[in-house]
């Protein structure tokens, strides 16, 4: 079960006579025992979750179902505290089949997990999904880089997500794996940490690339050139802005 931002825990039902489906239920439950049924799966919703679930934020929790969806091979779906229940993504094989694992929430908001089969090659898949449905395949196992992943996805202080797979690589048996989020985003993301004097910039990007940094005091501009970045094979680079237009600043990363 999930402890939710209101002291109560909430979970999953496997199916198998439960809900009105047959296929499941999301539920909430007091430190006292009172026990309430927020949501039912119903196959085409998805079917059968064997993760817990994910707090997204204070009203709201994301998860998988194993099966069902628009093509019976599972689904990532919303459902807040109140029992409204979405699906966001149907899984149809070459996205990935039979999610097994609780989602992770990621520092850039975005939810992340893998499933046990589909892909390329049938082995299993990690993937993104945005709060609001949006998904991208990120990397596809073929047995070389493991197989079958069955576990949660662990969210590292350096920013990257580590894993298991259940089977796969040098000896068949599984392997450990390290993926480096920021090699897999199309922009740039920038954190930003603000002091009395400086703003120091974190800019997470595919390794080994450039950028320039770029200063205004209005949205429209004009944009002032601080200087370059380059970066670093862990997918970040750090940059420190001495001389802060304060109040009102924002800041951009450009190609050179």
């Amino acid at each position: 079960m999930t402890l939710g931002s209101d002291g109560d825990f909430y979970g999953t039902t496997y199916g198998e006579a439960g809900g009105s489906s047959d296929s499941g239920t999301v539920f909430k439950v007091t430190t006292n025992g009172v026990l309430t049924s927020l949501a039912f799966f119903n196959k085409t919703n998805g079917s059968h979750p064997r993760a817990g679930l994910t707090l997204g934020n204070s009203a709201t929790f994301y998860g998988t179902t194993w099966i069902g969806g628009s093509s019976g091979r599972g689904t990532v779906f919303r459902v807040t505290t109140n029992g409204v229940l979405t699906s966001l993504v149907s899984f149809n094989s070459l996205n990935g089949a039979y999610p097994n694992a609780d989602l992770t929430l990621g520092r850039d908001g975005n939810l992340y997990g893998t499933t046990l089969e589909g892909g390329g090659t049938g082995a299993g898949t990690l993937f993104r999904v945005t709060t609001n449905g949006v998904f991208t395949s990120l990397v596809s196992f073929n047995g070389t880089n493991g197989a079958s992943p069955r576990a949660r996805l662990t969210m590292g202080r350096d920013g990257n997500l580590y894993g298991t797979t259940y089977s796969g690589g040098s000896s068949g048996r599984g392997v450990i794996f390290r993926l480096n989020l920021a090699s897999t985003l199309s922009h740039p993301r920038i954190e930003i940490l603000a002091t009395s004097a400086n703003v120091n910039l974190t800019l997470a990007a595919a390794a080994g690339s450039s950028w320039n940094i770029e200063r205004a005091v209005e949205l429209i501009g004009p944009w002032t050139n601080l200087g370059a970045l380059r970066i670093a094979p862990n997918g970040f680079g750090q940059f420190q802005d001495t001389n802060p237009a304060f109040p009102n600043v924002f800041y951009r990363a450009v190609h050179p």
